[in-house]
């Protein structure tokens, strides 16, 4: 068990090396945007501000929920393995996947989340000023 674990340690910079631009690239946004939102503190445009702390607080809870979503959906996708635990299933995708497994999807729900986290603050930010 543990040297499977170990083996599954090993892979991860290899992965990181691999996928390294889109790493660097999520990192690079999600600073961008958190020193835009400081930046904008005190001026006239609140809706940019709001739109970026929205895109900060989307991105930061689907990072947080993202491996408990994974687990969540992988038991809705395969309902013919009956009635399973939730631990069972973290450990099924531990021993086939490694750290990996619980990851995979991210980046799609990443720019998911910026997207919507923006468009929502920006939108509510807009209409409660007309209103």
């Amino acid at each position: 068990m543990f040297n499977a674990f170990l083996n599954r340690v090993k892979t991860l910079p290899n992965f990181c090396y691999f996928h390294r631009r889109r790493i660097g690239v999520n990192i690079m946004m999600v600073s961008m945007l958190s020193g835009f939102a400081f930046k904008f503190k005190d001026s006239e445009n609140e809706k940019l501000r709001m739109a970026i702390a929205g895109c900060l607080a989307h991105t930061t809870v689907e990072t947080s929920f993202h491996m408990v979503d994974t687990v969540n959906i992988r038991s809705k996708a395969n309902p013919t393995s009956g009635n399973t635990t939730m631990l069972s299933l973290v450990s099924k995708i531990w021993q086939k996947e490694g750290l990996i497994g619980f990851g995979r999807g991210f980046t799609a729900a990443f720019y998911g989340a910026v997207m919507s986290g923006f468009s929502y603050f920006f939108l509510y930010t807009l209409f409660k000023q007309k209103i």
